[in-house]
Order: structure tokens, then C-alpha cells, then sequence
């Protein structure tokens, strides 16, 4: 989620006299949904809150007895091999992304898909995009 635009007040706001409205904003002033916090659990144990989505991109992929591991990039800029189960169903876009691009610089054909899923992909696209 993104921080409103100036330009963008909400319903319901008004300017009140007596109250310094040009001054700088304080923590109170913002809506808590727009911070990502740092949480650190235990010794070792990072996690994000205010964040949707933890991981940012996959980087490559490996097998390592037998089961196949992704390199993924976190929002907390570390770099971690992760297994498949643990990534799916949220992270199939990434990884569908990320095999895409493999097949393409291997110079593989497209995989095919189902029309109707392409269909109901770009429309959830869309719909994450206008929040």
C-alpha cells in the first residue's frame, strides 16, 4: 500500500483552525498500514509486517536430493534457497515468471497455457494493480 498523494485527501477531512496543518507530519498523522516493520524473533529470526508480499524476486533454481529449491530475494535483502512446498500457492507468479525467462534465454518454446487461465491471470493482475 502506498502513501496518498497530496492531491489525494480522503473524504471527511477537513482543515481545522487553531491546528498547525503545514507542518511536518508526525507518526500519529499517518495510517499504520503504510509502515513495513522489521521484527526480529529470537536470535536469528527476521519477519516484515505491513508487507504483502516478503518475497521480491527468485533468482535461480537447484535440486538437491531430488527435491528442487529455489534462490529467492527477500524484502529484507537477503538471499535464501527455499523448497517449491514452501513456496507455493502464494509465490506461483514468481515462479512462473522465473521459468518463463529461463526457457526464453535457453531458447525454449513458450510453455503453452490455458486461455482461460491466461484470461483470469491478467485479470487478477489487474485488480492487485488498482489495489
Amino acid at each position: 500500500m502506498s502513501r496518498p498523494f497530496p492531491s489525494e485527501v480522503p473524504a471527511g477531512i477537513e482543515s481545522r483552525t487553531g491546528v498547525d496543518d503545514e507542518g511536518p507530519l508526525t507518526e500519529e498523522d499517518l495510517p499504520t498500514t503504510s509502515f513495513v516493520e522489521r521484527v526480529v524473533i529470537g536470535d536469528e529470526e527476521t519477519a516484515f509486517t505491513g508487507v504483502s508480499n516478503a518475497i521480491v524476486d527468485v533468482l535461480a533454481k537447484r535440486k538437491l536430493n531430488g527435491e528442487e529449491q529455489y534462490l529467492v530475494w527477500t524484502a529484507s535483502y537477503e538471499v535464501c534457497w527455499r523448497r517449491v512446498a514452501s513456496l507455493l500457492p502464494d509465490y506461483k507468479v514468481l515462479i512462473d515468471a522465473f521459468e518463463d525467462e529461463e526457457r526464453q534465454a535457453l531458447g525454449w518454446p513458450e510453455l503453452r497455457r490455458s486461455a482461460r487461465l491466461v484470461d483470469a491471470n491478467a485479470a487478477a493482475d489487474e485488480d492487485e494493480l488498482l489495489f
